[in-house]
């Protein structure tokens, strides 16, 4: 081989190659490689006719010698462009003779009713040898004839109607592998929502498990903060609550977020205020240019906030920043508002709770007052009881619902 074949490039442009509508480039490999053992050439053109996938392993004959013709400029460029713009999604086969020493059969690959590209058979012609026109284009490529007619002597000939046949044949074979690509995709996607719904189900069904009236809020809530961070991936997630009973606590945020209490709560002020006017998930991805919460744009760059409501009535908000693997989505909202509406039920529940807890100890103080009234002798003995138990049981380290009984 001459050295002047070192200078001619066959390779791609520089940069990520163009995809094929419904074909990958593997699925492409895959096809070519069936192909290329009876001695074609595959290629797929886009609608304007510029080469936008070829066999990269193909014979010498083809990489050399095809693929840069119908890749040169002038006459030939302009016989393929318009050969290329008259075809359609509704085409069907076709021949093309206008390549020196070549035949190609190409059809459309069309997907979801568009058209996706041209795909081209190319093939030695059946009247191959080293006439002028050939020994042309050769020329202008730096090819050596003597070169050239080896590489062609080297691979089979094909005339139409075989070149036809194979083409069908591989239009075929490129819908089917189309086809299980499809399904393969869908398969994946349909095994990633499985894997999702697997796992909110299992928090949501692990929050629940925890929403014990008797329990303090200040620990539900951050449970659960800590248990949506594990499934959704969040930097930081926070709770805020407002009202009385068990509300009576100051905003909280889980993670990596410095930010000063007073921040917080101006924070949390901000997203009471929305929500209550919203009574709906708010979600923003940019936080530096939203003038309500520009301000906070320094510590997080986006933020998801969804109210804890029973009925018409706002008892706080769940609200998570910055999600690591991208951009909030309707699932975590479809997520986040499941988590809330269960611990908004909880949340019902424990003021209801305190509400009975605090009428049981009114009924026990007027009893009590009452004995008192009866025996000044007792008077504030159960009161004092009541204290020195509470004062032993904290002594020696009772968990605090132990203690609230004695």
């Amino acid at each position: 081989m001459p050295a002047t074949l070192e200078n001619i490039s066959t390779e791609m442009p520089i940069g990520p190659p163009p995809q094929v509508p419904g074909l990958s480039t593997a699925t492409l490999d895959t096809l070519a490689s069936r192909f290329r053992g009876a001695g074609l050439f595959v290629m797929v053109l886009d609608h304007r006719g510029t080469v936008v996938y070829h066999d990269p392993a193909a014979a010498p004959f083809f990489t050399k010698f095809v693929l840069p013709l119908v890749r040169s400029a002038g006459l030939l460029r302009s016989q393929i462009n318009e050969a290329a713009s008259r075809i359609t999604a509704s085409s069907s086969m076709a021949l093309w003779n206008f390549v020196p020493g070549a035949a190609l059969a190409n059809f459309p690959h069309v997907e979801k009713r568009q058209l996706g590209g041209i795909v081209v058979l190319a093939a030695k012609a059946g009247n191959f040898s080293l006439e002028e026109e050939v020994l042309r284009e050769a020329g202008q490529l730096k090819l050596d004839a003597t070169w050239l007619g080896q590489q062609a002597a080297s691979i089979p000939e094909f005339d139409e109607a075989d070149l036809g046949g194979a083409c069908k044949m591989f239009a075929a074979m490129a819908r089917d592998q189309a086809r299980i690509g499809a399904v393969e995709q869908e398969i994946a996607s349909l095994s990633t929502q499985l894997i999702n719904s697997y796992e909110e189900l299992t928090l949501i069904y692990q929050i629940s498990g925890g929403m014990k009236v008797n329990r303090g809020a200040g620990d539900f809530f951050s449970q659960a903060c800590k248990d949506v961070r594990g499934v959704i991936d969040v930097r930081s997630m926070g709770f805020a609550l407002c009202g009385e009973g068990p509300a009576k606590l100051a905003p909280a945020l889980f993670g990596e977020s410095e930010v000063s209490p007073a921040q917080l709560q101006k924070l949390t002020d901000q997203l009471m205020n929305v929500l209550r006017q919203r009574k709906d998930t708010l979600l923003i991805p940019n936080l530096a240019t939203d003038h309500r919460f520009s301000w906070f744009a320094e510590h997080a760059r986006q933020i998801i906030a969804v109210p804890l409501q029973r009925q018409d009535q706002i008892l706080g908000c769940l609200f998570a920043l910055d999600k690591t693997d991208g951009e909030f989505d309707s699932v975590d909202s479809k997520l986040l508002g499941s988590i809330a509406n269960e611990s908004a039920i909880y949340l019902e529940n424990s003021m209801l709770f305190e509400d009975v807890r605090n009428l049981m100890m009114g009924v026990l103080h007027s009893l009590t007052s009452a004995v008192d009234a009866k025996d000044p002798y007792t008077c504030g003995h159960s009161e004092r009881v009541a204290l020195l138990s509470r004062r032993l049981a904290r002594e020696i380290g009772l968990p605090e619902q132990q203690i609230e009984r004695i």
